[in-house]
């Protein structure tokens, strides 16, 4: 009683602490989701449901989707887990609805933007007590919020091969091995004690056998006739399956499902004394009384028993481990999330940033193309410098600090913009969100002279959305642009913001710096981050661009810095995780010098061109120190000497695409260009300028 009584307070504590509503401010589209394909009488609480996003949502997302959020009905926050993410075709997500009630229970996909609350994946599977849940996409790694720690054969024993998880499986990828791997736990009693009522799950594919084959799915048994523990294989034949318990305990059925032909889900349930076999969904055994379940003291192992031997020849996919007896409804509607392609129906997608253009007050326009983008991939939330050139006449028709100014794109929505510097007697900038970069056909349309009440707008919703946490222009100050708007101070003798920059004012100096203090909004950045900005320098040495280290080797941090020759860089993950490479001389002309750190690596660019490319030798750990623009406080190690311009700190690793047009959007003035100006009159219509 005592264990059910802790159980249930963890699943209490679990559904509370995902109460919480969710913030859409953050978002720009949106797209309900309808469960129409659960046809079961009862209610499923906190049920795992698997959604498939079409390519027009995966492609209007960040990397791996970390853009996403969903919202049940009352608008509370929903944990989801990206299974597969695949930018160019469907990808799919796992989420825990909180009540799977009829064919009109819905919830709400939020996409596209830079979301304010985080999500726990593992809390897709804790509240409905899995115990381990395994995907195999790409990996054999554990779900669950168990979080179980795997080895495969060939790490039990380096004559061995490894399983593969490239396999076309039901969901993504799936475990192949032609009988010769398997994956295996140690015995934990995060999984093993389950007590009497234990389902498993898992979908099968051998390929034709000739005589008779025993391969195991999963077991924690080293003989069938073990007094503990469970198993669930194939019996002999390729249409009949077995689910054993306590000692020879064997519940064996012959089916109609034949899993050469194609994948079969097997769902096996232990009910106290009660056993029942499912295939695809459909009870194909029940057995009322006789089955027993003993706690096991082996290892678990999938593809294999727990001895490794029997083992599987062919596919895994999406394996399960349930404490508790999955009802047949849950049965039913764990294999129809997975199989039905309308179990889960996206409704068609919603503008939630969309304030449309009146152009009513505005007397002026003229549209904005991008002829200088020449990457293939199309940019989501591209901030991309627009020059309004030397003589132009927009500076006699809009208001004398551009502050008129509006941009809309081609559906007629306003896109938030930033100025940057303005000045009417020569070239002004503007930062301008341009919500699809997608060839050289992309445009925008700019308004001005505005002759009444004029929409508002957010500067900082120019780098929101792309995943900007620190954006300095040094436009003649210190200030962070980005949606965090970070307290930023200088050193006791302070930087120069007056000196020429590549775009603007730059930073100027030998040994000053400009500090912000640890903060959450900028330093918990996880595995993916992006370092960018221009240098030149006066000085060479081992000169600190942009760092949150005191020394070199500590521990937590990044580190951006010259090493000790006008062309030689460095960029430095946890610990003495250094990556030097040599680039463009800072000498001689400015250099834009990019850092892209995902999972473990670092690709280093210059001048937007990937000059090095280094797996698994930059890992990241979050900062616990202040971050430093061009030398670290209180450290008299390596101040920068020259001048720094357009520091950006990205929470999201760039594409070599967007690497490119960053740098090119702010050194060819050819990137943007200004159309021919348009006349709008009162009643909307147009009369061109000559």
């Amino acid at each position: 009683m005592l264990k059910k009584t802790i159980g249930l307070a963890c699943i209490a504590v679990l559904a509370s602490a995902s109460a919480e509503m969710l913030d859409p401010s953050g978002f720009t589209m949106k797209r309900t989701v309808t469960f129409s394909g659960y046809a079961g009488a009862s209610d499923l609480e906190n049920f795992p449901a698997l959604v498939r996003l079409p390519a027009d949502v995966s492609s209007l997302c960040r990397t791996n989707g970390v853009d996403i959020r969903f919202a049940d009905a009352d608008g509370n926050l929903l944990n989801h887990e990206v299974d597969t993410w695949n930018a160019n075709g469907e990808s799919c997500v796992w989420v825990c609805v909180p009540r799977l009630s009829g064919t009109t229970t819905s919830i709400t996909l939020y996409y596209s933007g830079e979301p304010t609350q985080t999500v726990d994946p593992r809390l897709v599977w804790g509240p409905s007590d899995y115990k381990g849940v395994w995907h195999f996409s790409g990996s054999y790694a554990d779900s669950s919020t168990n979080a179980l720690a795997m080895k495969d054969r060939h790490q039990l024993d380096g004559n061995q091969p490894s399983p593969s998880y490239t396999a076309a499986g039901p969901v993504g990828t799936a475990y192949s091995s032609p009988g010769q791997s398997c994956v295996v736990t140690s015995n934990d009693v995060c999984w093993a004690d389950h007590g009497n009522k234990l389902s498993l799950s898992g979908w099968v594919k051998a390929p034709p056998w000739e005589g008779s084959n025993f391969g195991r799915i999963i077991s924690s048994k080293n003989a069938y006739t073990d007094g503990y523990g469970f198993e669930l294989t194939v019996q002999g034949t390729p249409v009949k399956y077995n689910m054993i318990g306590h000692g020879n305990n064997q519940h064996t059925k012959e089916t109609s499902y034949n899993c050469t032909n194609d994948f079969v889900y097997l769902t096996a349930v232990f009910d106290g004394s009660a056993a029942k076999m499912y295939a695809n969904g459909t009870l194909v055994g029940d057995w009322g009384s006789g089955s027993v379940l003993n706690s096991s003291t082996n290892r678990l192992s999938i593809g294999a028993a727990a001895n490794v031997g029997n083992r599987w020849n062919g596919q895994l996919d999406e394996i399960r481990l349930r404490w508790g007896a999955s009802s047949a409804d849950w049965v039913a509607a764990d294999y129809a999330t997975q199989h039905s392609a309308v179990f889960a129906v996206l409704g068609a997608a919603e503008r939630i940033d969309g304030v449309r253009m009146d152009d009513k007050p505005f007397r002026r326009v003229c549209t904005v193309t991008f002829p200088g983008y020449a990457g293939s991939s199309t940019l989501r939330h591209f901030p991309a410098l627009v020059r309004i050139p030397v003589g132009s006449p927009v500076y006699s028709d809009c208001a004398a600090d551009g502050s008129d100014i509006r941009f809309a794109d081609a559906e007629g929505y306003l896109v938030d913009h930033e100025i940057d510097t303005w000045n009417a007697n020569g070239e002004s900038l503007i930062w301008v969100r341009v919500p699809q970069l997608a060839g050289t056909d992309t445009a925008l349309r700019m308004y001005f002279r505005c002759r009444g009440e004029n929409v508002p707008f957010n500067p900082r919703n120019v780098w929101r959305f792309a995943g900007y946490k620190g954006v300095w222009h040094f436009s003649g100050s210190n200030a962070d642009s980005s949606p965090n708007a970070l307290v930023c101070s200088n050193s006791s003798t302070p930087p120069s913001f007056t000196a020429a920059g590549q775009v603007g004012t730059a930073f100027s100096g030998q040994g000053t710096f400009v500090q912000t203090p640890n903060d959450p909004r900028w330093a918990a950045y996880g595995s993916e981050l992006t370092l960018s900005c221009w240098v030149k320098a006066s000085a060479v040495g081992c000169c600190r661009i942009i760092t949150t280290k005191n020394d070199y080797r500590d521990e937590d941090g990044f580190e951006l810095t010259t090493q000790n020759a006008e062309n030689r860089y460095n960029v430095i993950g946890t610990g003495d995780h250094q990556n030097t490479f040599y680039a463009d001389s800072c000498l001689a002309a400015p250099v834009y010098l990019t850092a892209v750190m995902s999972n473990g690596g670092v690709e280093q660019y210059s001048n937007g061109v990937c000059t090095n490319a280094v797996p698994n030798k930059c890992p990241l750990k979050p900062s616990t120190r202040v971050l430093g623009l061009g030398k670290f406080p209180g450290s008299g190690n390596g101040g920068w000497a020259g001048t720094i311009d357009e520091i950006r700190l990205r929470w999201a690793a760039s594409s070599a695409d967007w690497v490119a047009a960053d740098y090119a959007t702010q050194y060819d003035a050819g990137f943007a260009v200004l159309g021919e100006i348009e006349q709008i009159n009162t009643l909307g219509t147009t009369i061109l300028l000559r």
